[in-house]
């Protein structure tokens, strides 16, 4: 009895292990999948049980002793079920844990082609909006000049018209210059965003255009990090701020996004990274996770620090990715 619950509980703490995924639903097909191998075990044990022992004119006969043999298969075969068992939930948290990987790709692949397609539209708007602002400026320039020969001397109020027509074709720029329309399109609308709900933002951020990342993958991760930090931001107290920035160290190309936030922080123990606080994990739980998956595809990865000052939380993501430099090749 000893040996039975030693070898009970070593089986037990096997499935406890392997079985990680605990807040997932169960469905009704699979739960009859994990039960069935179980069912299955039973019923062979007590089939053995029943023939082990049996009566022969009106003499206990006990199977060891007629068959040899089964002293050794008896005890593998009851093994071999337990086995059975662990490898069935073993099975199914890999089923699990590759039906939410091909989730979320799925999520990251349509998030990427509809991010394309935004971009392209933008990228023209952009390119429109250059030329605009360099016409615009010509006329500006030239108006003010032939009022002056015509006129002779400088009109104060003409002068502040002029003025005036200058500084809203100022505002057609982007405040931050990073070095390609699409981060510079990212980082101006996340800043807005941002700004709109009274949050300090700050981005230092610069393109590398010399190593080979693509620029969807970083537009992906720009995305996803201000949003969440946005997010975050949005239920904190009193100074809110975000800080975006960007550094190459050789090949090395590093993004870091900090914020404020208030709200409790979970960090899942199978992946390392925080649990959304939302309530349907599984849609918005996905942002960060998209992250990392560009990051590796770079042979990067992130690191996520939570530090608290004086009452205010910080939340720092560093993203780092490997990508070759275009001039060695």
């Amino acid at each position: 009895m000893l040996l039975y619950t030693l070898l009970l509980s070593v089986f037990l703490r096997l499935i406890s292990k392997k079985f990680v995924k605990k807040d997932y639903l169960l469905q009704t097909h699979e739960n009859i999948f994990l039960i069935l191998p179980c069912i299955a075990a039973l019923c062979i044990s007590v089939t053995i049980k029943m023939m082990i022992i049996s009566v022969e004119n009106g003499m206990t006969v006990i199977i060891y002793d007629t068959v040899p043999a089964t002293k050794f298969w008896i005890p593998v075969i009851c093994v071999l079920l337990l086995s059975a068992i662990v490898t069935s939930v073993i099975l199914f948290q890999k089923l699990v844990q590759y039906n939410e990987e091909m989730g979320k790709r799925a999520i990251l692949e349509n998030q990427v082609r509809q991010m394309q397609k935004e971009i392209v539209e933008i990228q023209d708007i952009y390119n429109d909006m250059r030329g605009l602002r360099h016409d615009m400026r010509s006329h500006i320039a030239n108006i003010s000049l032939l009022v002056k020969n015509v006129a002779g001397s400088v009109n104060e109020e003409l002068e502040s018209y002029i003025g005036k027509m200058e500084e809203t074709v100022s505002k057609l720029d982007f405040t931050y210059q990073t070095g390609n329309p699409i981060t510079d399109i990212i980082i101006h609308q996340k800043g807005q965003e941002a700004e709109k709900k009274h949050i300090q933002f700050k981005a230092d951020f610069a393109y590398p255009p010399n190593l080979l990342i693509d620029i969807y993958d970083i537009a992906v991760i720009l995305n996803n990090a201000l949003e969440n930090a946005i997010e975050a931001c949005r239920k904190a107290e009193g100074n809110k701020q975000i800080k975006v920035q960007s550094y190459v160290k050789g090949s090395l190309f590093f993004i870091e996004v900090e914020n404020d936030f208030s709200e409790e922080i979970v960090i899942e123990e199978e992946s390392g990274l925080p649990v959304s606080s939302k309530e349907n994990r599984k849609l918005h739980g996905i942002g960060i996770s998209n992250i990392q998956r560009c990051a590796k595809k770079y042979m990067g990865d992130i690191d996520v620090v939570i530090s608290d000052t004086n009452g205010r939380k910080k939340f720092n993501l560093t993203v780092m990715m490997n990508g070759k430099s275009a001039a060695a090749i």
